[in-house]
């Protein structure tokens, strides 16, 4: 039997100036780890850490991104995106107390230095927002496009994506990646090829020296023909690395996808990957697996399982999503070698707190 211990509940209802805002602190049944996470429902964002949930309540339900200040003391989302009423809505961890910053038409979040974030809003603008102060301010305005993503942060830069509502595909590209530095706006295009929406993520420390991008791109084809690749974009520089997709033994070439890339704190890069082979009679995918990039741009798997993203925590523990096939609903879940267990149901998204804090 595991040894667990648990925390005292304690409820409380806190008033601030933005209205009324409840704050929980619940037990949490399971074995200590050092990471701490964040995951969003439609009506809760809730912080893990140790033995520790601590939520807060908010209208969550059109809410995607969920993003860590750089400093890792505040954790957001944006509440009604893309409308008039569009908040910046956080959690200060360390009181566990609601943070809000209104941010008409603000669509996506990433992190920023110390304790900000970015946004972006309906005028192709890159903005800063800061949840103690309750105030943004326009840093950028990409050129042109009109419907502008966010897609990573790292190193006082955040990469973001920009689409021309007259040429999108049905596939959501292409776009046109732009990375902006946030103490001054300074924009610089990057290359990043890809005919469908692009996935990224962002790290200040890694095992290639230096802050780093991957980009996964696409290039779309026919039936288990769609080939996705990764793209290293060097943080303030114009170095970039094209990194093929893992190729399992066991499966001739053939289609493929990557998705959930994430940075672990032993400064490598893990994403999951699908491999498809067919023939004119079948296709058969193989099981998502979640692969590690190493250092000489190989690939190594690490497992395979029904997940839809995966994030490790630890050396024994990750943290997963399984969609519910009746339900469709997305589970989040402990995977450690001892067993699974469930943190929470219905969940919209989830993000780790950056290993340096």
């Amino acid at each position: 039997m595991r040894k667990q211990t648990t925390l005292a509940v304690v409820i409380a209802v806190g008033l601030l100036v933005a209205g009324a805002v409840v704050w929980i602190v619940r037990p949490w049944e399971s074995p200590r780890i050092s990471a701490t996470y964040a995951y969003l429902t439609a009506t809760e964002m809730t912080v893990v850490s140790g033995t520790g949930k601590t939520t807060i309540t908010g209208p969550f339900s059109a809410s995607k991104s969920l993003a860590w200040s750089g400093d890792g003391k505040f954790v957001a989302t944006i509440a009604n995106p893309g409308t008039e009423a569009a908040t910046l809505v956080g959690m200060e961890i360390e009181v566990g107390l609601q943070r809000r910053a209104s941010c008409p038409f603000c669509q996506t979040v990433v992190g920023g230095p110390n304790q900000e974030f970015a946004v972006t809003n309906n005028k192709h603008q890159v903005l800063m927002a800061n949840l103690t102060t309750a105030s943004t301010q326009v840093v950028a305005t990409l050129p042109k496009f009109e419907r502008v993503r966010l897609l990573a942060q790292a190193d006082g830069w955040v990469l973001a994506a920009a689409v021309n509502p007259e040429d999108v595909s049905a596939y959501g590209g292409p776009e046109t990646v732009y990375a902006v530095r946030l103490a001054d706006g300074h924009v610089e295009e990057r290359s990043a090829d890809s005919d469908t929406s692009l996935e990224a993520a962002g790290a200040g420390t890694t095992v290639f020296g230096g802050s780093w991008f991957a980009v996964v791109t696409t290039i779309h084809a026919g039936r288990c023909q769609t080939r996705q690749n990764l793209e290293l974009l060097e943080v303030g520089s114009a170095n970039q690395v094209t990194v093929k997709p893992p190729q399992p033994k066991d499966l001739p070439e053939g289609g493929n996808s990557i998705v959930f890339p994430v940075w672990g704190s032993d400064g490598h890069l893990y994403a999951i990957h699908n491999s498809c082979s067919s023939d004119d009679k079948q296709v058969e995918p193989s099981k998502p697996a979640l692969w590690r990039l190493e250092k000489d741009h190989s690939w190594t798997q690490i497992k395979s399982g029904s997940f839809e993203a995966a994030a490790p925590l630890d050396g024994k523990t990750t943290l997963v999503t399984v969609r519910d096939t009746k339900t469709a609903t997305i589970r989040l879940q402990l995977e450690r070698d001892s067993g699974t267990e469930t943190v929470a149901d219905n969940i919209r998204t989830f993000a780790v707190r950056p290993a340096d804090h």
